[in-house]
C-alpha cells in the first residue's frame, strides 16, 4: 500500500492515507515516516531547515553502524596498546545490566595494583578538518564515567581498591592501516 503525505499549507498538520496497492510496501514506510519526521522538526525550524534536518537523521542511522565499526576498531588498538605496557584488561564494554543505564567504560584494566578506567576515543584520519579525538571527552562523559565506576567498583567489591581514570586517542588512518595512539593518565585532576 502506498500512503501519500498531505500537507495544508494554512496548517502544520500531515495526514496519510492510502492511495491503492503495490509491491512497494517498503517505499511507503520511507515516505510516511519521512513526512512525519519532517512535521516533528518543522515546529523548530523553517521547512527549509526541517527537511534538511529530516534527510540528515534519516540518513545517520547507516553512518551509527560505521561509527560503531570504528569505536570497536579503536578499542581493539587500545587494548593491544595497554597489554604491550603491561596493563591486564579486566573488562571491555562494561555497563550496568539492571536499572537505568549508566553509561559504558571501555576498558578495564590494572597498572599494577591500580584499578585503571580507560576511554578510548578513535578518529579516522582525514587531510581536512582534522578534529582530535581527545577533544569529544566532555564534562557530561566524564561524570557519566564516575558513575559507572562507582557502579563497577561496588558490583566487583573493589571499594577499597585504588583507581584513576585514562585517556586513549586513537587516529586511525585507513589508507596505511596504521594507528596513532596516544595515552593519557589521570585524567581528572
Amino acid at each position: 500500500m502506498v500512503c501519500v503525505i498531505l500537507r495544508s499549507l494554512t496548517r502544520s498538520t500531515i495526514t496519510a492515507r492510502s492511495v491503492g496497492t503495490c509491491n512497494a510496501g517498503r517505499i511507503s514506510q520511507y515516505i510516511l515516516l519521512f513526512g512525519l519526521r519532517y512535521a516533528r522538526h518543522q515546529h523548530l525550524y523553517g521547512p527549509l531547515e526541517a527537511f534538511f534536518y529530516t534527510l540528515e537523521a534519516h540518513f545517520m542511522k547507516a553512518e551509527s553502524k560505521e561509527h560503531l565499526k570504528i569505536g570497536e576498531l579503536g578499542e581493539d588498538i587500545a587494548c593491544r596498546y595497554l597489554e604491550e605496557r603491561g596493563y591486564r584488561v579486566l573488562d571491555r564494554r562494561f555497563t550496568n545490566a539492571t536499572g537505568p543505564r549508566l553509561g559504558e567504560i571501555d576498558i578495564i584494566t590494572l597498572d599494577g595494583d591500580v584499578l585503571v578506567f580507560v576511554e578510548v576515543k578513535t578518529r579516522l584520519k582525514m587531510t581536512s578538518d582534522l578534529v582530535l579525538p581527545l577533544e569529544n571527552i566532555t564534562r557530561a562523559k566524564l561524570h557519566k564515567l564516575t558513575k559507572i565506576a562507582r557502579f563497577y567498583m561496588t558490583e566487583k567489591n573493589m571499594l577499597n581498591k585504588a583507581y584513576r581514570f585514562d585517556a586513549v586517542s586513537v587516529l586511525y588512518d585507513s589508507t596505511l592501516k596504521k594507528a596513532l595512539v596516544k595515552h593519557i593518565e589521570s585524567i581528572f585532576i
